[in-house]
């Protein structure tokens, strides 16, 4: 038997929520509603059971986490065991991002083909198309299921729920949008498109198993020289390089990652050069003096002394260091103290690999502070061997 329906149009998704209810209370038949989004309330509307699709997506979610952990501990702890770090092969915390995109990738695709499954929509069905559904209208059918059904009412209830247009016919009158929608999936590029999303995966999996490749070896690494490129220790001879060296020296006019630039060699000429061009970059504040005599106190005064006089514990077993207060020292510039502590002078030897760069600068900043205090000649001690004279600081 052929059925017949009413269909009403409304611009509002309130206006379709109220027939809806109406229709229903009144004890019609509602077919279906249409809407270009989810209208929330509709599904109780229309008297629906809760949706099963969330319990689908749930237990999907849990395989997906089971099949990750278990991928992942079978493949760490027996099939393919490496020690990264120290760590145990079943080490659980690095199994958890796999195990959550397994989770969300499994609950999303299956959650989706379980919709379509159960909404009828798989490749090549066609479905009503009704006008304006899917852009700016909303539509509520009401099944006539038999002739005692008051049409006059449906129609009079529709009208009064604010519907814009409401249309009446059987199911001939009502399936020539599906018969458009069957054309348009019925065309050469739709069927071309839909052998292809079936037949790329078998294509693909056939050739695997054509392939017959041992699953049990590593993978075929292209090219072979990034995995087993060969080492060699720092002093040995390379056959690589041109000189036939394994450690190279820096690039000429290039220095290396945290050094300072410093074009100045061990002689007279480059001291006097370099007391000309560099300055002290710190000022003598509390701070960089304090610092500056434990620098001082650590690494020089065993030799110049706690004043600066030259008359450290090593002298006279040591010939005397010059005195921080002679005429020739205080003529010194803080570029060539520099210079002096970082390549070394006569006797002296190079602090650089002791002693950093800025502390340097401070070492310099607390002998001028020595050479501003008031020298005096203090009672010398004889020891054997020879005389010396001590200088106290007040």
């Amino acid at each position: 038997m052929t059925e017949r329906y009413v269909i009403g149009y409304f611009r509002e998704e309130k206006d379709l929520l109220h027939a809806t209810g109406e229709a229903r209370r009144r004890g019609y038949r509602v077919l279906d509603a249409f809407s270009p989004y989810p209208v929330h309330g509709l599904p109780d509307a229309l008297g629906l059971p809760p949706s099963r699709l969330t319990w689908i997506g749930m237990w999907a979610g849990i395989i997906g986490l089971v099949l990750g952990l278990v991928l992942q501990s079978w493949t760490s702890d027996y099939d393919w065991p490496l020690i990264v770090g120290g760590q145990p092969f079943n080490s659980w915390p690095v199994f958890v991002p796999v195990s959550f995109e397994l989770t969300v990738l499994l609950a999303g695709v299956i959650g989706v083909v379980a919709l379509f499954m159960r909404s009828k929509l798989w490749p090549g069905r066609a479905v009503p198309i009704l006008p304006h559904i899917t852009d700016d209208r909303f539509a509520l059918a009401i099944n006539l299921v038999d002739a005692s059904a008051d049409t006059e009412d449906i129609l009079s209830l529709l009208r009064a729920s604010g519907a814009v247009e409401v249309v009446q016919g059987d199911e001939m009158a009502l399936s020539a949008p599906l018969e458009r929608a069957a054309g348009q999936g019925n065309s050469l590029f739709y069927r071309l498109a839909w052998a292809g999303v079936v037949l790329i995966p078998i294509v693909t999996l056939g050739g695997l198993w054509m392939a017959r490749r041992d699953l049990t070896l590593p993978n075929i690494v292209v090219p072979t020289q990034m995995v087993d490129s060969p080492a060699s220790r720092a002093q040995e001879p390379n056959a690589v390089f041109a000189n036939g060296m394994t450690q190279q020296q820096p690039v000429a006019g290039t220095l290396a990652q945290n050094q300072r630039f410093f074009p100045y060699k061990s002689n007279d000429a480059d001291r006097k050069r370099a007391g000309l061009s560099m300055t002290n970059p710190f000022r003598p504040d509390p701070e960089s003096l304090k610092h500056g005599k434990q620098l001082y106190d650590t690494f020089c005064m065993i030799c110049h002394g706690a004043s600066g006089g030259g008359d450290g514990p090593v002298v006279p077993k040591f010939p005397n260091p010059p005195n921080f207060r002679s005429k020739q020292s205080l003529r010194l510039r803080d570029g060539e103290m520099f210079h002096t502590i970082t390549l070394g002078r006569k006797k002296m030897a190079s602090y650089a690999s002791q002693v950093s760069w800025d502390e340097r600068w401070k070492i310099i900043l607390y002998i001028r502070s020595l050479q501003k205090g008031s020298l005096s000649p203090a009672p010398a001690a004889k020891p054997a061997g020879g005389t010396r004279q001590a200088i106290a600081v007040r």
